[in-house]
Parts: structure tokens; sequence; C-alpha cells
């Protein structure tokens, strides 16, 4: 009852953000261009832009078809998933334990994590994908269990909706296929049994058969997106300074504990423990797990896995498939390292596998107390910056409505409809709640580069101001004070 009621409370503080955050740059965007649109233009994504997570917006079209265009109607599909992500999460951990203690370490490495939090209680595709990961992780765990097919069948549909929810989960499903396919034919040449050879060759079928049917959905408006070179966002550093860096920095949600050396400090610690979980997954697995290759290895179903090391085998797999075929992918085609959020799914696949590695040591008194530290710290952290007012990584749109209030306001006062120019990068937000609610007596405009002394009232970042200040006076400042609506053009003193 405990797990569900720190399900139920995490989920009703998603439910809170999903509702009071005003809709922020992505999610408006993704709205009026793939949302509002044909259905044929979702599908091939046009026009051409990684914004549009293709599953997700299917999603999202369908709720605010039955509900409205309403902001929590919009985020309503991924609200929801982060219960397929905690049920899927809690039941393989009590698969692995059932150790209270341990439980509710695993839920708190799962899920206290205030930037993968975020992402489900905002509309991209980013918080599906990883819900939809962790039902194929679920099933990959049990098809090296028991060995039965149509575990396969499910962990491969939900990796393939993972990838159809947003493109960079293709890194996690062809780590899955490649995990299945090698796994199949070392068996392959190691049984003997026509019986044994028949279900393996089975499990490379089905790979085939879902590749197949993920690439006829997906190659026309991935295409699309490569041709127009819309994966844009990345890193070309290395792995460890953009991808777990990032990852690293955005999680701390600009909460600092030890000044410059957050980043160094955190990935100093944790990268020993994870390189150390890898190799006991390799050396371990050597020494104390080798199993005999009789037709009883297919019924094993109550072995647990993680006893004979097939679960931290399982977790460093998939993670250092993840990541080596990222690095391919930067090295053989030019591409770049995931950053911020592209990087995300790789938090609880790094998760499971100190997780796991922290429960093979439970023995130890030194391995607990390190567990329950990293769970202290987790929660103390989450507890810091919990907030039902802003999005972290879009926070300069937590102040458009009351800024077109106020517009509407002196629009009224003036008696007259007012021209305001706005930046590009709060504009989709802007254009969203004219659509929905509309804004009648104010006329917008946006460009990359908005010409000074074009319009009544300007509504742009300070850092980029001065231009503007030359003839304008600041009206109001939002976004915590970095938000800058100008106006009320300045008249030149008589000489």
């Amino acid at each position: 009852m405990l797990y569900w009621a720190i399900g139920f409370a995490l989920f009703v503080y998603l439910t809170l953000r999903s509702y009071f955050i005003p809709i922020t740059h992505d999610e408006a965007g993704t709205f009026l261009e793939y949302v509002v649109v044909p259905l044929q233009n979702t599908l091939l994504c046009i026009p051409a832009s990684a914004t549009n997570h293709i599953f997700h917006t299917l999603l999202v079209k369908c709720s605010t078809g039955l509900f409205g265009n309403q902001v929590f109607f919009i985020r309503l599909p991924v609200l929801l998933s982060y219960g397929l992500y905690f049920f899927f999460s809690l039941r393989l951990l009590q698969k692995l334990t059932t150790k209270p203690f341990w439980i509710v370490i695993g839920i708190s490495f799962l899920n206290f994590h205030p930037y993968l939090l975020e992402f489900f209680s905002l509309s991209r595709g980013y918080g599906l994908g990883i819900a939809f990961m962790m039902g194929s992780i679920y099933y990959t765990f049990f098809y090296f269990n028991d060995y039965q097919s149509k575990k396969v069948i499910a962990a491969l549909g939900f990796a393939a909706l993972a990838s159809y929810s947003n493109f960079v989960f293709g890194f996690y499903y062809m780590s899955l296929v490649l995990l299945f396919v090698v796994h199949s034919v070392v068996l392959t040449h190691r049984v003997k049994s026509m019986k044994l050879w028949v279900k393996h060759d089975m499990v490379v079928q089905i790979v085939g058969g879902a590749s197949l049917v993920l690439a006829l959905v997906t190659i026309v408006p991935l295409k699309n997106l490569l041709e127009n070179k819309a994966f844009y966002i990345g890193g070309q550093t290395g792995f460890i300074a953009d991808t777990l860096g990032s990852l690293i920095r955005w999680n701390l949600y600009g909460v600092q504990y030890f000044g410059n050396f957050d980043l160094q400090i955190i990935a100093g610690v944790l990268l020993p423990i994870l390189l150390a979980a890898f190799l006991w997954a390799i050396i371990g697995g050597f020494l104390y797990h080798k199993p005999k290759l009789t037709g009883d290895l297919y019924k094993r179903s109550e072995i647990s896995l993680l006893q004979n090391l097939k679960a931290l085998q399982l977790f460093s797999a998939l993670l250092v498939g993840v990541v080596g075929l990222q690095v391919l992918y930067v090295v053989l085609f030019e591409g770049k390292y995931a950053v911020g959020r592209t990087a995300l799914y790789l938090l609880p696949l790094a998760m499971w596998l100190l997780f796991a590695f922290l429960w093979y040591g439970r023995r130890w008194l030194l391995v607990k107390t390190i567990a329950v530290f990293f769970a202290a710290m987790l929660t103390f952290h989450l507890l810091q910056t919990v907030n039902i007012r802003q999005s972290y990584e879009w926070g300069f749109d937590a102040d458009t409505p009351a800024m077109l209030d106020f517009m509407a306001q002196q629009s009224s006062a003036q008696h007259k409809t007012l021209s305001l120019g706005v930046h590009w990068l709060m504009f989709p937000s802007v254009a969203y709640y004219r659509y929905v609610e509309g804004l009648p007596n104010v006329e917008v405009f946006s460009d990359k580069k908005l010409k000074p002394n074009e319009y009544n009232y300007y509504y742009i970042p300070e850092i980029e101001a001065s231009d503007y200040l030359k003839n304008y006076a600041i009206v109001k400042r939002f976004g915590n004070g970095h938000i800058l609506l100008l106006g009320i053009v300045k008249q030149k003193k008589s000489e």
C-alpha cells in the first residue's frame, strides 16, 4: 500500500503541474503545426520538425478531439502514461525483491528526478516514450526468465511504440533488437535440440516482423526530417561532457549544492559505481552463472534472475548498447550527442543498473548505507524543486497568460487595437492562447529578428532589449524579471 501511496502522491503532483503550468514553446508549436491540421501532415511530419513526436501527437489529437483544446487535455496522454511507467517499474521491482526497504529505494531511484517528472507533465513524447520503454524492459526481463516468445512480442511492441513516440528511442529499439538476435544466435549454435532451435528462430522472425512494421510507418517522416536537417539539437564535444553532463545539469533543476562543482562531484560518484556494475555483470557472469543448456533451461520461471546476475547483465547490456549505438551514430554519420531531454531516457536505464548492483551487494552494510544515501539525496532534491508554476526548461513561457491579460486591459483602456511584436521564443505560446481563447483587439507579430519602432509594444527577453529601449520604456516585467513588455514611446525632449 505504501508503494501505491507514493505513486499516487507523485501522480497528484504531476496532475497539478499539468493543470497550472502555462503551455510552453514546443507544446504550442506541436499543437498548432501538427494537432489542428490534417492527419497526413501529422503522419508525414509536414512541415519537417523534430518537435512532432508522431504517436504522442496522434494521442493529443484524440484527447483534444474528445475534451477540447485546453492545456490540461493537451497534456493528458503524457500524464496518464506516468501511471504506465510507475506500474511497470513497481512490478519489476517487486519481482526483483520482496523486501519493502529495497522496493522503496528502487522507487526513489526511478522516480525522484525533477527533470524526469517534468516530462510527465508536459505534452512531449519523451515521457510517453519512457513509459513505453519501461514496459519493454519489464517484458524483456521476463523473456530471459521463461523464454516465451510472446514476451519478445510485448517487449518489441512497447519499444516500437516508444520509437514512434519519439525517434530518439530508436537507439533503445536497436539495442534491444541486437540483444535478442545475439542471444538467439548464441543459443542456436550451442543447443542441438530442434525444438529449442525453432523457438529461438521464432525470436528472430518476431524481431524482423516488428522492425519491418516500424520501418514502414517511420521511413517517410524520418526521411523528411533527415533531408531538412531537423535533428539539430545535440552536442559535439563528447558523450560524457554533452550527454552525461547535460543530463546531470538539467536534473539539478537550477539548484546548486557544491557551487560550480556539482557536475564534477555527481559524475565522479556515479560513473565509478556504474562502471563497477558493468564490470561485475561481466566478471560475475563468468564466475557464477554457467547454465546448463538442457530443455529445463526454458522452464525455470521461478528462478530469480537477480540471484544469478541476469538482471544486472540485462540492464548493463541495454545501457551499454544504447550508449554504444549513439557513439557510433556520431562517429559514422557525423551526428550529434544527445543532450538534455533527448538523453532523458538514459536516466531510468542508469538507475536500473545502479539499483541492481546495490541490491546484489545488499548483504554488506556499506552497500545499504550507499543506497540510503542516494535515496535520501534524491528525496531531498525532489522536495527542493517542487513547483506547479512553471516548466524549468521553458520557464520563459510561465507568464504568457498574464501578459496577454495585461495587453487586453491596455487595449480596452486605450480604446484601440494594439500591435504587439513577440520574440520568436515566446511566440508559439502567445499564438496558442490567441488560437484557443482569442485576443481580438491585439495584433501579434513575430520574426527571428524583430525590427524596432514598428509596433506599439514588444515582448522580448531583457538580454536582447537594448535596441528597443532607445525609444520604448519598460511597461512590465515577466518571467522572474527577465522578460520585458516594452511600450509607451518616449517623447523626445524639446530643444
